[in-house]
């Protein structure tokens, strides 16, 4: 068997041509080429009947054939049954019959006379065809149930941001069916509202494709759908590239996190409710330690002191032991009041916050340590809740403390800057500073300071200040509790 005939062999071929003498030597040719030829037919419903009982590979089908009924319409009714390849046989090539043809899923068509040659070359070109189309439905098919089964929405886009695909749950999240949707622009059909993305979705399309980079959705990103439904989603876009390296599209994920933000808002609620009950419970035992024990410690110690002078002036051998025991009690004294102002730091007789964070810096500050200095700015007045102020003092010791063991600064200023929209409490020191500080930097006093600020709903950066030191800035949104 020659080499231009070998990719045919072991067809199973129809052919349906009405000339016999024409349809004997194209079975004859093909025979000698290894095509088996399972029926001859030479009117269109014999065609028909043929390829339905006998199912070939491929079909040669004259245009013309005997009856009521011509080759391309048996064509016609036979793809309604089954797919097979059609390769048409005809006399004429006017554009009529050629596009009846191509609708009717031509694979290939041969004008006659032909030679076999170039009959037997449009049977291999219309075999590979239709396997190439049949190989390429099936990865269509294959990755739409792949993408189609996944929980996340994927939309595809081509370079010019239009939409060629959407699987089940971004039509869900979108409103749009894909068949509606397709070569919509992308800004069409999904509407997303992105505050950490300042740029509508055709636009983000433009800047993935030319940077192709990949763009990750902000953590308060949402999706309206078409019918208005609001849906927190997370999720990005990446360009897509073929195995040539070109930029053929891009693809968008959508993941609907409306339960984990819920659960997240619970979570933080209960943290704010449980961070709340333990500092009301904190300051009422710092209340009840100065108020309570701190002045029975202070009558105990003026006791002592009075029997003391006593003593003395009785020339009582127990005047040293007396005197002992009043430094012992005044030191006692001390020491629970100093334990009831650092569980209680902040309280209206010793002027809330602002008094409670110069009372620290005054506490804090040595002769021999760096200078500490506070400055506090008053446009509006202070109504933080206790919550808030306690949590901002938190935040300020905690930045102080790290600058006083860490920094080794020369110099440490506190600013407390009360506005009627936020108040901002900024520590700056000029010691060695940071080189860059992230969100998942370490350092648990780090965290907890963003855990503070988080739980106030306040903004919390650290960052260096030019040209040495480090800034700690938290800007917390001024709610007063009246």
């Amino acid at each position: 068997m020659s080499t231009e005939h070998r990719s045919i062999a072991a067809l199973r071929i129809l052919v349906a041509e009405d000339d016999g003498m024409v349809a004997e030597a194209i079975c004859d040719r093909l025979t000698d080429a290894g095509v088996e030829v399972v029926a001859r037919a030479d009117t269109g419903e014999g065609a028909v009947e043929a390829a339905l009982a006998l199912r070939p590979d491929l079909i040669l089908m004259d245009v013309r054939l005997k009856g009521g009924m011509d080759g391309i319409r048996a064509s016609e009714l036979i793809n309604e049954k089954m797919r097979v390849p059609v390769v048409y046989l005809t006399g004429d090539s006017d554009q009529k019959t050629l596009q009846r043809a191509k609708a009717a899923s031509a694979y290939g068509y041969v004008l006659k006379p032909f030679h076999i040659r170039n009959l037997i070359v449009a049977i291999e070109v219309a075999v590979d065809r239709f396997e190439m189309e049949r190989r390429l439905e099936e990865s269509q098919l294959t990755y739409a149930t792949i993408l189609g089964s996944i929980a996340d929405g994927v939309i595809a886009v081509d370079t010019q941001g239009c939409v060629r695909f959407m699987n089940g749950v971004a039509e869900r999240l979108t409103g749009w069916l894909t068949r509606d949707g397709e070569r919509e622009q992308l800004g069409t059909v999904l509407n997303l509202v992105d505050s950490g993305v300042d740029q509508a979705a055709r636009d983000l399309v433009a800047r993935v494709l030319n940077s192709r980079n990949t763009l990750a959705f902000g953590r308060d990103a949402f999706v309206i759908s078409r019918e208005g439904v609001r849906v927190p989603v997370d999720g990005g876009m990446s360009c897509v590239v073929d195995s040539l390296d070109r930029v053929v599209g891009a693809c968008i994920t959508l993941r609907n996190v409306t339960n984990a933000r819920k659960a997240e808002s619970e979570r933080r609620q209960l943290e704010a409710a449980l961070l709340d009950i333990a500092g009301r419970e904190q300051r009422r035992f710092g209340t009840d330690l100065h108020d309570g024990l701190g002045q029975e410690l202070t009558g105990l110690a003026l006791l002592l002191s009075a029997l003391t002078d006593t003593a003395r002036a009785s020339h009582s051998p127990h005047a040293a032991d007396l005197d002992r025991a009043c430094e012992v009690a005044r030191h006692a004294a001390q020491s629970c009041q100093a334990i009831a102002r650092g569980l209680s730091p902040i309280g209206p007789a010793e002027g809330g916050l602002i008094g409670a964070l110069r009372d620290l810096v005054a506490r804090l500050k040595r002769p021999s340590g760096p200078s500490m200095d506070i400055s506090v700015s008053e446009v509006a007045r202070l109504g933080l809740s206790a919550a808030a102020s306690d949590h901002l003092y938190r935040i300020a010791q905690e930045a102080i403390q790290n600058a006083l063991k860490h920094a080794h600064a020369n110099s440490i200023k506190v600013t407390l800057d009360i506005e009627r929209e936020h108040v901002r409490l900024e520590i700056c020191d000029d010691g060695g500073g940071v080189k860059e500080v992230t969100e998942g930097a370490p350092g648990l006093g780090l965290r907890t300071m963003r855990y503070r600020a988080s739980m106030i709903g306040a903004r919390f950066e650290i960052a260096p200040r030019p040209p040495s030191g480090t800034r700690v800035i938290c800007d917390c949104p001024h709610v007063r509790t009246n």
